[in-house]
């Protein structure tokens, strides 16, 4: 497993948190008993941290499956639960209907078009009618931001309904800067938003934290050369996150400030 930049090599950590050191992170992999035993040098200065946005801060999953059993219906198939349509966010909106219209099936790019479009305009509408923020988000952000630590969402949900989802829930106080999917703004997992973010808090990958709950989190911090931490209670596994390079896993957004040095 790659620890990457800014971790420091300490094995001590959070109760309900995992630290993994060591390339096995199945054989490593142990959790702490006490908030109270946590080093504050785990990760060496951060001066900026990004956020995913759905999974990480905010509980969008009941607005994304109505958006695409809206757009299902519209395409003539069968609704899906909430659960199944969790479970393949991740990689943008058009990935999303692709992978429930098809399953193992080849869809046509026009039927993805035409479902991709109909799900754009409901949730257009229905940004924040069952999202929320997890417990303790904004705390979390209000204790960083004190901290003088300048904070960032990146999502592969399209721009204008994150910049919308963040402002409806009355986070945009927070952030510096707010990007998602948009035909000038690569998604995750290519670096260049990450690295135009770096580029305007004016700092470097060392000083750099992503936090996130799903691949695309993780590979867009390794191709940034940024280190990263998973949450556990989003799309992919703890383990899974592990595997593809997180840090350590967090239960809560709240830890976070705790391990920062």
């Amino acid at each position: 497993m790659n620890e990457g930049p800014g971790i420091m090599n300490e094995t001590n950590g959070l109760g309900g948190l995992y630290r993994v050191d060591g390339a096995d992170a199945e054989e490593n992999r142990s959790p702490v008993e006490s908030a109270s035993s946590a080093p504050s040098t785990l990760f060496s200065p951060i001066h900026l941290i990004v956020f995913d946005l759905d999974g990480t801060l905010v509980d969008t999953f009941d607005d994304i499956a109505a958006a695409a059993n809206y757009a299902l219906r519209e395409a003539g198939l069968p609704t899906l639960p909430v659960a199944l349509v969790k479970s393949k966010v991740g990689f943008g909106a058009r990935v999303l209907m692709r992978r429930l219209m098809g399953g193992d099936r080849e869809i046509p790019e026009e039927a993805v078009d035409r479902a991709y479009d109909s799900w754009r305009r409901y949730y257009a509408d229905h940004a924040t009618d069952f999202s929320r923020c997890y417990e303790g988000v904004r705390e979390t952000l209000a204790l960083l931001q004190q901290r003088g630590i300048a904070l960032g969402v990146l999502s592969n949900k399209f721009h204008d309904l994150t910049v919308r989802i963040v402002a409806n829930l009355g986070l945009a106080k927070y952030f510096m800067a707010v990007y998602g999917e948009s035909d000038s703004h690569p998604t995750k997992p290519d670096p260049a938003m990450l690295r135009r973010i770096m580029e305007q808090a004016g700092v470097s990958p060392l000083q750099t934290l992503v936090v996130g709950d799903g691949e695309a989190d993780m590979r867009v911090a390794e191709n940034a050369g940024v280190a990263a931490l998973g949450v556990r209670y989003g799309v992919h596994p703890p383990e899974r996150l592990l595997e593809l390079g997180a840090a350590a896993i967090l239960d809560r957004i709240d830890q976070l400030p705790a391990l920062l040095g």
